[in-house]
């Protein structure tokens, strides 16, 4: 069973029981084995955290039990539970002096998110005799609370703190808990860990250092865009965006960074390098992301698709309608598609209607659906309607059938509701699942209580059949008819 195996929610007997053993195994044999009562109360735990129940005389009870293993477990139901009476209910008793229960104590004080316990956490991590595991939650916990007090606390400690087998672990969880406050302080403690010979905290330093979004860790992301741990560098690189690169100076450079960075040999680099390469706009830009969107290797395709969405460059378009027109890959040829609907909607249209083609029913649903949604507002508002009823008359779909697009009612606004109903009810039958779940869709807008027969039958059918699309629809429409 992995260590970590016990801190999430047991859903048996069985398991609570393996966990205890686990905790024995681990030099505690000298534990007494659960009692029945003891198994009584670790249920009672469980109905709580199932009802998200804050029952302070039972918790406290426990809380106090003579056997460590239960008042671990109080501590962690706290937490699960989730109620913020529930930190002055754990600061009541002083940390038990089993280590594993007072570790599990600080783990439910952080996360209980409470902005009152930054100063007692904070004590933790700074005093040099609290035991390494319980110094981790702490920082771990001032990570979850995300205030300003909590950033300056982690500060404080990397600044002071050295590396050695004792507090290594604390360390990288301070690195990574600095980084999810997202309000911007003061970087160097956290550049310090950049040039530790340790991978595991170069990378939490990496990545502390991008997460704000600061132009100044931008100098220091960029040296470890070098670093040589392809780890490192993916998440160096995440940080180099252009209005952060640009706010310091170092656009140019940065840029330069991500180019070479998108010819890496490790894929997690040079998927975020194209990523980041979408915030610039320049010629060798555009090129970078057209060889990313030739590769067979979806991450980078579907990361230069989106790349180019950003950039907007015209010539990009006829690559990606080959993309989105031709591409084996159902995700390939969407992310192309949605490329081409942030800056050129007819030829959006066009690699919407290659999409259709693709044998995946998710694919053609998703096109048929961005169709809908994205075609109503174009200029040239003829050229996509056009495209689509062509499409639409290939597929030997009647007219009728044209109306379940939302936004395209006229045919049915010309049809009283009793021709229209009728109509639908053809159109919901089809052996074409994904002509079905659109059909159904259209039906939000103008079904009633007589419809409810005939979607139930569909739903049952649907679910035998495992067609998800159409049972999800069906509920919607049922959904909609209720409300």
């Amino acid at each position: 069973m992995p260590p970590h195996t016990c801190r999430r929610r047991p859903f048996a007997v069985a398991v609570l029981l393996a966990c205890g053993a686990l905790h024995q195994a681990r030099g505690q044999a000298n534990r007494r084995p659960l009692s029945s009562a003891d198994v009584e109360d670790i249920a009672k735990l469980e109905m709580l955290e199932d009802r998200r129940q804050f029952d302070s005389t039972e918790l406290a009870r426990i809380l106090a039990a003579p056997h460590p293993e239960l008042r671990r477990r109080a501590a962690i139901s706290i937490a699960r539970i989730n109620d913020k009476r529930g930190t002055a209910l754990l600061r009541s008793r002083a940390l038990d002096a089993d280590t594993a229960v007072a570790a599990s104590v600080v783990f439910a004080v952080g996360q209980l998110r409470d902005t009152l316990a930054v100063a007692f956490l904070d004590s933790l991590l700074s005093d040099s005799r609290t035991p390494p595991t319980m110094a981790t939650e702490a920082a771990a916990g001032l990570g979850k609370i995300r205030s300003v007090p909590a950033r300056m606390a982690l500060e404080r400690y990397l600044a002071r703190a050295a590396a050695n087998e004792r507090t290594t672990e604390t360390i990288g969880e301070a690195l990574l808990a600095v980084g999810r406050v997202t309000q911007r302080g003061d970087i160097r403690p956290i550049v310090k860990w950049s040039t530790s010979p340790d991978e595991e905290l170069r990378w939490r330093a990496a990545w502390s250092l991008f997460r704000p979004r600061d132009p100044a860790a931008v100098a220091t992301l960029i040296t470890l865009g070098s670093d040589q741990s392809a780890l490192v560098r993916s998440w160096a690189v995440r940080g180099l965006a252009r209005p952060q690169a640009d706010s310091v100076g170092l656009g140019p450079k940065a840029e330069a960074l991500l180019i070479a960075a998108a010819r890496d040999i490790d894929r997690r680099v040079r998927t975020e390098a194209l990523r980041a390469l979408g915030t610039y706009s320049d010629s060798l830009v555009v090129n970078a992301l057209l060889a990313g969107l030739r590769s067979a290797d979806s991450w980078i395709s579907v990361s230069a698709s989106e790349g180019m969405a950003r950039v907007k460059a015209p010539a990009t378009i006829t690559s990606l309608v080959l993309t989105a027109t031709g591409a084996p890959s159902c995700t390939i040829r969407l992310a192309a598609m949605q490329a081409l609907f942030a800056f050129s909607m007819p030829d959006a249209v066009q690699g919407a209607i290659g999409a259709l083609h693709h044998p995946s029913p998710y694919c053609r649903l998703t096109a048929l659906q961005a169709l809908a949604r994205d075609t109503t507002d174009i200029p040239a508002r003829a050229i996509g309607r056009a495209a689509v009823d062509a499409f639409l008359q290939d597929r030997l779909l009647a007219l009728r059938s044209q109306a379940w697009l939302s936004h395209w009612t006229i045919l049915d606004s010309e049809l009283d509701a009793t021709a229209r109903r009728t109509a639908r009810r053809i159109d919901v039958l089809s052996p074409d699942h994904v002509q079905r779940a659109a059909s159904l869709r259209a039906m939000v807008q103008w079904a009633d209580t007589t419809d409810l027969p005939l979607l139930l039958d569909l739903y049952a059918r649907a679910v035998k059949d495992t067609a998800g699309g159409v049972a999800s629809s069906s509920v919607a429409v049922i959904a909609a008819i209720q409300r």
